[in-house]
C-alpha cells in the first residue's frame, strides 16, 4: 500500500520563489487566474506538508473559476460563448439522459453537472475577458518556469523514490496520466518554439519534459511525442510552404530518426518495457510486443472486472450499452453520474477508484476510464458527440486563427502552433488514453489561456 512521504512535499521550495516572484504582477481578474495557475502547480506539495485533503484545494479552484463566471455575467454586457448550441445540446441530452435512467437521484446529476460544468465556465472566463500585452507576457513566462520547475522537482525526488508514478512534481501526489498529458502539452509548445526558432536550446527542454514523464514510469509518453511531433511539423510546413510537400518529406528522415531514438531510449528507460525490468534494459521488439498486448488485451480477469484492458474495454462498452441494455441507453447512457467518483455518491462511499465503480457495476474496468468511454456510459453516444464536437469546433477555431497570423509575429504564431499540438493530446487522450486533458483545472487553464492570447493577438 503506497504511503505519501510528506518530506518530498519540502520540493515545493523548487516552485515558490517562481509563484512569490509573479505575485504583484498580476491585478483584478488576472490576479484570480494567476491564483489558480499557482494554486494548481503546488497542491501536490501542499497535501503532502499540511495532509490537505485534494478535494479541498479543488473545492477552492473552483470556487475561483465560478467567482469569476459571476463577476463577469454581472460586469459584462456583452457576454461571448463559442459553439453555444453544441453546448446546449450536450446540456439537453444530459438532463433527458437523468429524466429517462430514474435510478439516477438529483445528487449523481449535479456531481456530473459539477465535474463538465466546470470545463465550460473556464472556457466561458477567457472567452469575456482582455488580456494586456504585459499580462500575457507574464503569464506566459510564468507557466514556462512552472514547466521548467516540474522537471526540476523530479529529477530531485529520482534518487529517493526511483521510478514511480506517485508524485508528479508539485502538481499532484497521484493520478500518474497526470506525468503524460503535462509533458505532452509542455513538449507541444515547445517543439513550435523549435521549428520556428531553431534555437537549439528548446531540444534541452524537450529531453527535461521526455525525463519528467520517464521518472514518472509512464510508457505512453512514446506514442504521444511523435503524434504531437509530426502534427506540429505538418501545420506548420502547411502555412510557411503552403501546398510544397517537398520540405516536409525532406524534414521526414530527421523527424523518423529523433522518433526512433526517443522510442529506443523510452523503451530501455523504462523497466516495464524490457526483459530485465531495470532502468536501460536491453530493447527487444518481441518483449514489447508481447507485453503491449497483454496491458491492451490481458483476456483475463485483472482485479476483479473481466474487461480491464484500453484495448478491451471500448468494445465491452459497446456492448453493454448497445446489446445489455438496448437502443435507448446506447444513445443516452446509464444516466449522468452513474459513476462519478465523490464521497457524496453511494458508489464513491464504497470504492476508491472510478475504475472501481465500473467494474463492480458493468465488470468493465481501467480501461473505461478514457474520456470518450467515462461519458459515453454515463450519456451515451450522442452526449459525447456533442462533446467532441463542440472541442472540434474550437479546434477548427485555432487552426483558422494560425493561418491568419502575420509570419513577422513570432511569440504568436509558437503559441498558436503549440495550442494545436495541444488540442491533439486533447482529442488522443480524450480517445485512448484518460480523462486529464479536461479534468485538470490547471491543463484546461492553460488550453484557453493560449487560445485567448492568439484569438484576441494581443501578443504585438
Amino acid at each position: 500500500m503506497f504511503t505519501p512521504d510528506p518530506l518530498l512535499g519540502f520540493l515545493i521550495l523548487i516552485v515558490l520563489p517562481i509563484i512569490v516572484k509573479y505575485f504583484l504582477k498580476f491585478s483584478g481578474i488576472n490576479f484570480i487566474i494567476y491564483l489558480i495557475i499557482s494554486i494548481s502547480a503546488i497542491q501536490g506539495s501542499l497535501q503532502l506538508l499540511f495532509n490537505i485533503d485534494p478535494n479541498y484545494i479543488k473545492w477552492l479552484l473552483e470556487f475561483l473559476i465560478w467567482s469569476l463566471v459571476i463577476f463577469i455575467v454581472i460586469r459584462n454586457k456583452n457576454l461571448k460563448f463559442p459553439h453555444l448550441a453544441w453546448f446546449l445540446s450536450f446540456l439537453i441530452i444530459t438532463l433527458f439522459s437523468f429524466y429517462y435512467n430514474q435510478k439516477i437521484v438529483t445528487m449523481q446529476l449535479l456531481l456530473f453537472l459539477r465535474k463538465y460544468l466546470l470545463i465550460f465556465a473556464i472556457i466561458f472566463i477567457f472567452e469575456n475577458i482582455y488580456i494586456s500585452n504585459k499580462a500575457a507576457k507574464n503569464f506566459i513566462k510564468l507557466i514556462l518556469l512552472i514547466f521548467i520547475s516540474q522537471v526540476i522537482v523530479n529529477i530531485i525526488r529520482f534518487p529517493f523514490t526511483g521510478q514511480t508514478e506517485e508524485y508528479i512534481g508539485t502538481l499532484a501526489v497521484r493520478g500518474g496520466s497526470l506525468t503524460t498529458i503535462f509533458s505532452s502539452v509542455g513538449i507541444s509548445f515547445v517543439f513550435a518554439a523549435y521549428f520556428i526558432t531553431k534555437q537549439k536550446k528548446f531540444i534541452i527542454v524537450i529531453l527535461g519534459l521526455f525525463l519528467f514523464a520517464i521518472i514518472g514510469g509512464k510508457r505512453a509518453i512514446i506514442i504521444f511525442i511523435p503524434l504531437v511531433l509530426f502534427f506540429i511539423y505538418y501545420y506548420y510546413n502547411k502555412k510557411f510552404f503552403k501546398s510544397d510537400l517537398s520540405p516536409f518529406l525532406k524534414k521526414i528522415t530527421s523527424l523518423s530518426i529523433i522518433i526512433i531514438l526517443l522510442f529506443y531510449f523510452g523503451v530501455r528507460l523504462n523497466p516495464t518495457l524490457n526483459p530485465e525490468n531495470e532502468i536501460m534494459g536491453s530493447f527487444d521488439i518481441n518483449y514489447i510486443s508481447n507485453y503491449v498486448d497483454e496491458y491492451l488485451n490481458p483476456g483475463k480477469k485483472v482485479q476483479g472486472a473481466l474487461y480491464y484492458g484500453r484495448g478491451e474495454a471500448p468494445m465491452a462498452v459497446y456492448k453493454l450499452l448497445s446489446e445489455k441494455k438496448g437502443a435507448a441507453n446506447f444513445l443516452i447512457g446509464m444516466g449522468p453520474g452513474d459513476i462519478i467518483m465523490s464521497r457524496y455518491s453511494s458508489s464513491g462511499k464504497l470504492f476508491n477508484r472510478v475504475e472501481d465503480i465500473i467494474a463492480f457495476k458493468y465488470d468493465i474496468g481501467y480501461g473505461a476510464r478514457t474520456g470518450l468511454l467515462f461519458t459515453g456510459l454515463q450519456i451515451g453516444i450522442l452526449g459525447v458527440l456533442f462533446f467532441f464536437v463542440f472541442f472540434i469546433k474550437i479546434f477548427n477555431d485555432v487552426k483558422k486563427n494560425f493561418f491568419s497570423i502575420s509570419s513577422s509575429n513570432i511569440l504568436l504564431i509558437i503559441i498558436n502552433l503549440g495550442l494545436i499540438g495541444m488540442f491533439i493530446v486533447f482529442f488522443a487522450d480524450f480517445l485512448f488514453y484518460s480523462r486529464i486533458m479536461y479534468d485538470n483545472i490547471l491543463i484546461m487553464v492553460i488550453m484557453f489561456l493560449a487560445k485567448n492570447l492568439v484569438i484576441n493577438k494581443v501578443l504585438v
